[in-house]
């Protein structure tokens, strides 16, 4: 097994304890594992993609939570997405057609999924001008 599938493994059998603890020292609301480790397109994978959306108006340390996860997970090899400040093209990756791994509350992923479908179809019309009529 290489080593993103090994960190996504360990990731997927955390304890709900030791899951719970780590996302509640970084104030995490949602987390969620995408891209090509779970897509399983790709033989190896770079990285594992992590994202995640944190409690809103809390001071979050995006290098403390990925700092932890390397340490928890035994790699470097993480790329982890701020789903409220990414575009909405990757917020809707990370979200939707991600796999949740942790909420916060019962409604938590729920409400971050509505919100990702919802920001991607209302700003669909300019992606598709974006294409028709690409920049010099």
């Amino acid at each position: 097994m290489d080593e993103i599938r090994a960190a996504l493994d360990v990731l997927r059998h955390l304890s709900d304890a030791e899951l719970d603890r780590l996302c509640r020292q970084h104030r995490v609301r949602v987390l969620t594992v995408f891209g090509s480790a779970v897509d399983g397109d790709v033989p190896a994978p770079a990285d594992l993609d992590i994202g995640v959306v944190f409690e809103p108006g809390s001071d979050h340390d995006v290098l403390g939570l990925l700092e932890s996860l390397v340490v928890a997970l035994g790699t470097e090899r993480i790329d982890l997405l701020d789903a409220e400040r990414a575009s909405e093209t990757a917020r809707y990756r990370a979200i939707v057609e991600g796999q949740p791994l942790y909420e916060s509350e019962p409604t938590a992923f729920a409400n971050a999924y509505a919100a990702a479908v919802m920001l991607y179809l209302d700003l669909a019309h300019l992606r598709r001008q974006a294409l028709a009529h690409p920049a010099p």
